[in-house]
């Protein structure tokens, strides 16, 4: 054996072993569960022995839905997300302009603000941010990605985006009465016009930054979407050039965005598929945007806005083009997985695939819904009847539960997030963050699962307390779950013989502490692969 980790409290996610004291790990797998008389008898001269001295293993983490390359760009972004009122706002881009000490025609790009954080309870508005007397053209982007404000300069520098982002979809780029620009944009596929793309040389140094983050929290696995941030065939390039050299450290499934029939059928030219590549790079699904988000009040909602009675939504593809990118999918071997937050956006993509199905029938396609916020008691029975995954990001309960009354009403806020719901039924649960609009903090998505409360601990008893998931429940969801999501429950998720080895060693038991103290658990070992990548 390679290496023994003994005297610990292993807990595996395996049904047929739920629990051990012991693990050996042999050419990166695990290769034995036990006890430690059981795995101790299994070392030889050249075997490294590690005490746990009583600590937790579990599975290593793997966030089913991220964007790993905008977590690392909105690194460097001018950051809002403790601003509660406007004129904090805007004096925060106001020193981080000075900090970055620009050139007059730099773009400054300034992120992660909440409008339901705020004393105003409102957007920016360009004429707030031109109150900041800078020559530079300037970008504020809430943190769901699909509102950003533009101050004057940046208008004028992006005028010819914000025609082209109107011709994708009416009100992307919001117009006065005269037809001129406000500054409001709406769509992340619009707001991508106005925010440049890391070019390929900037890629590999990016991802670097972010594994270092990800293996600080236990993350060994993410499927990542990252054409929000660069070009798909350099990401694709980067990823699999580094692949090649074993420089991946920890294991990537890549969820390809491609918004056009046109740009799908040309990689599947290529003879690519889902499930193509290795063991640390995968090729994943067809990533797609339904609708936007519930705080941008751009998720498609069958009745208007409780809050906005004007509008009900945007949906960014029509039932037909939803179709075709289905039914395209399902003939090639090509997965499948689409952005929905609001019940008419899930009802039409839920529809979709159950017409793909019915005109091509294929035992396993495993349709996935990515965020599944607002639902009903039908479209919980659609999920169920076409085995439909649900990729959930539990740590939305800090950012939505503020508003989800105020935006679709009490009784649609009952079928929000309903995730004990899709357990008890046998659906599918992928756990993720959406990061970087979420923490991709798995330790942080458990205590919200568990618990249903903000990070501050609101509300006391639990937001809809009966959608709790355990923390069994929960760390199944973060490892066999979204293992499952992409076709690789055989390869990870479980600390099962056979399986890679990796495993994450915590400084607390997070199955007997109180639940409000999870999220201040710290991860003090993460392996990949049966070799320690990370120490605390």
């Amino acid at each position: 054996m390679d290496r023994i980790l003994f005297n610990g409290k292993v807990v595996t996610m395996d049904a047929e072993q739920p629990d051990a004291s012991a693990v050996a790990i042999k050419d990166g797998r695990v290769a034995a569960v036990g006890s430690d008389n059981e795995m101790i008898k299994l070392k030889n001269d050249k075997t490294e022995m590690m005490d746990l001295q009583g600590k937790t293993v579990v599975p290593g983490f793997n966030d089913s839905h991220l964007h790993l390359l905008d977590y690392a760009r909105r690194k460097e972004h001018i950051n809002l997300s403790h601003c509660r009122n406007m004129d904090e706002l805007l004096d925060t881009i106001r020193r981080g302009i000075e900090k970055k000490n620009p050139r007059p025609e730099d773009l400054i790009i300034a992120s992660e603000w909440n409008d339901s954080q705020l004393r105003e309870k409102r957007f920016p508005e360009r004429a707030d941010l031109d109150l900041i007397d800078v020559p530079n053209p300037i970008i504020a982007i809430r943190r769901c990605v699909n509102i950003a404000v533009l101050n004057c300069r940046a208008v004028e520098m992006f005028s010819d985006a914000l025609t082209y982002a109107n011709s994708l979809k009416e009100d992307n780029a919001e117009v006065d009465e005269q037809g001129n620009f406000t500054g409001l944009l709406k769509g992340n596929v619009a707001i991508s016009e106005v925010t440049p793309l890391l070019r390929k040389d900037q890629i590999k140094n990016a991802l670097e930054n972010a594994f270092e983050d990800c293996l600080k929290c236990g993350l060994t696995s993410v499927q990542t979407d990252d054409v929000t941030a660069a070009e798909l065939e350099d990401v694709l390039e980067v990823y699999e050039e580094m692949d090649r050299k074993g420089e991946l450290p920890i294991r990537i499934n890549a969820q390809l965005r491609m918004p056009t029939l046109d740009i799908f059928q040309k990689f599947l030219d290529k003879g690519r598929k889902t499930g193509d590549g290795s063991p640390f790079f995968k090729i994943g699904p067809l990533k797609l945007v339904a609708d936007g988000t519930l705080g941008a009040r751009t998720a498609a909602m069958m009745e208007p806005y409780a809050d906005a009675a004007e509008t009900e939504g945007l949906m960014l593809y029509s039932r037909e083009d939803i179709d075709e990118f289905v039914e395209t999918s399902l003939k090639s071997g090509m997965q499948i997985a689409i952005h929905t937050i609001g019940d008419r956006a899930m009802k039409m993509v839920l529809d979709a695939y159950r017409a793909g199905l019915e005109k091509y029938p294929t035992a396993d396609p495993r349709f996935r819904i990515i965020h599944g916020q607002i639902t009903t008691e039908e479209l919980i029975r659609q999920y169920k009847d076409l085995k439909v995954i649900a990729d959930v990001q539990p740590l939305f309960i800090s950012s939505d539960q503020p508003i989800v009354e105020s935006r679709v009403g009490k009784e649609k806020a009952k079928y929000t997030y309903n995730w004990k719901t899709f357990v008890e039924k046998g659906i599918p649960l992928g756990a993720s963050s959406d990061a970087p609009v979420e923490s991709f903090n798995p330790l942080e998505g458990i205590y919200a699962f568990v618990t249903r409360k903000t990070m501050e601990g609101a509300p006391e008893e639990g937001w809809l307390p009966e959608q709790r998931l355990t923390v069994e429940e929960a760390v199944y969801a973060f490892t066999m779950g979204s293992a499952y999501c992409s076709f690789e429950e055989k390869m990870k998720g479980s600390i099962t013989p056979g399986k890679v080895a990796d495993l994450v060693v915590l400084s607390e038991d997070i199955f007997s502490i109180e639940p409000e103290n999870i999220k201040d658990v710290v991860v003090e070992k993460t392996m990949v692969g049966g070799k320690i990548l990370y120490s605390a």
